[in-house]
Parts: structure tokens; C-alpha cells; sequence
């Protein structure tokens, strides 16, 4: 019983910043939750994978030996990939607002060391453009080596497809920048509770000797 009374006062003294801290901790969770559902956009991504075959009118025993000769040549391919010449005519077939430049930060261009698959990844706000911007981006590319390299021929493996439905943040990650909100929230209205306590504490603590030392100057001249 005197357990809760203490309980009960302590509850009652500290009301104002118990209050505080519960306000400015559901304050950021909800702030966190209206920026991650509402502001920033959710990402698709989509991926088409090609297939580097080697011509073997050009193969010779040292090509066979020097694995590292196909290493230069698939990272040839992987920049010829994001090549003004290639992206400019993605952009002109799909047609696309976007610049060159601008598609080029869309795109990233991947494969294994020694590896004649390169992996083509598109992201976009649009689950159904990053599908079409990644398999143009494969189709073109082909016509391309096609025509300009006539050797290592490239075939298409696999296309980007679309995704089943709209994609919604991850709730278990919406879940976790929400509860990283509302612990930072709660320990930064604790800390500000504690500064405010010991700015006032001291504020007080100076009042009072100044007090002091005023009466003890009226004692003396009186």
C-alpha cells in the first residue's frame, strides 16, 4: 500500500514530463510513418540477364588459356552496356522524358569474375518502366554488339518481368524505422527532461545564494 502511494506521488510530480516524453515520442513515430507511406517513393527494381558466347571463329589456344582476356572483355561489354550509344537508343525506343544521363543512374550492370552472363538491373518509381527500360536495354544491346562487333555473340537468357501486384514498403522495415524513431524520440525527451532539470536546478541552487548573501549584506548594515 505505501508502495503505490509513493508510486502514485511520484506519478503526479513528474505528470508534465512524463507527458512530454510520451508526446514527442509518438510525435516522431508518427512523423517517421507519414515520411516513409507518403514521401518517399517506393523503388522497383527489375532485371534482364545476358549471355556473352564466345565466336568460335575468333577462339585460338591462347584465348583459351588467359581467362584473363574474357575478364577484360566481359567489363568491355558491361560498359558498352551503359554507353551513351546504347541508352540513347533505349530512350528513343520506349520513348523515355528522362536524359541519358539521368537512365544511366537507373542501371547497374553486374557479373561474376570470369563469368559471360552480365545481369542488367533497372530501378525505377514504376514497377512496369523499370521491366521495359531493362529488357530495351538487353534487346538494344544485342542489336548493337550485333552489329558493330560481329564476334561474341549475345544472347538474352532472361527478360525482366513484371511483379505480381503493387509493391507496398516492407512492412517489417516500415516497422523498424518506426520503432528507431520512437527510441530515439523517448531517449532524446529523457535527456532534454534531464538538462532542463539540471539547468533549472542550478538556476535555482545560484538564486538561493544570492538570497543569502542579500540578507546576510541587509544584516550587516543594519
Amino acid at each position: 500500500m505505501k508502495s503505490r502511494k509513493i508510486i502514485a506521488h511520484l506519478l503526479a510530480s513528474y505528470k508534465k514530463q512524463i507527458y512530454f516524453s510520451l508526446s514527442f515520442t509518438f510525435f516522431l513515430m508518427l512523423t517517421a510513418s507519414l515520411i516513409f507511406v507518403f514521401i518517399i517513393d517506393s523503388e522497383y527494381q527489375a532485371s534482364s540477364q545476358l549471355l556473352v558466347e564466345k565466336s568460335q571463329s575468333v577462339l585460338s589456344n591462347q584465348l583459351k588459356e588467359n581467362k584473363q582476356i574474357d575478364s577484360r572483355m566481359i567489363e568491355a561489354y558491361a560498359a558498352f552496356i551503359e554507353s551513351s550509344e546504347v541508352l540513347d537508343q533505349v530512350s528513343k525506343d520506349l520513348p523515355l522524358k528522362t536524359s541519358v544521363s539521368a537512365l544511366r543512374e537507373q542501371i547497374l550492370v553486374s557479373y561474376a569474375s570470369n563469368s559471360p552472363v552480365l545481369t542488367v538491373t533497372v530501378s525505377s518509381a514504376s514497377s512496369q518502366e523499370s521491366v521495359s527500360i531493362a529488357n530495351a536495354v538487353a534487346a538494344v544491346f544485342q542489336t548493337k554488339v550485333s552489329d558493330s562487333f560481329q564476334t561474341n555473340p549475345v544472347t538474352i537468357i532472361s527478360q525482366a518481368v513484371p511483379e505480381n501486384g503493387s509493391k507496398e514498403p516492407s512492412q517489417k522495415e516500415l516497422l523498424m524505422k518506426i520503432a528507431i524513431a520512437g527510441t530515439f524520440g523517448f531517449i532524446s525527451s529523457i535527456l532534454l527532461i534531464a538538462s532542463t532539470h539540471s539547468v533549472k536546478k542550478t538556476t535555482n541552487a545560484r538564486d538561493r545564494n544570492m538570497w543569502k548573501k542579500n540578507r546576510q549584506l541587509q544584516t550587516v548594515f543594519k
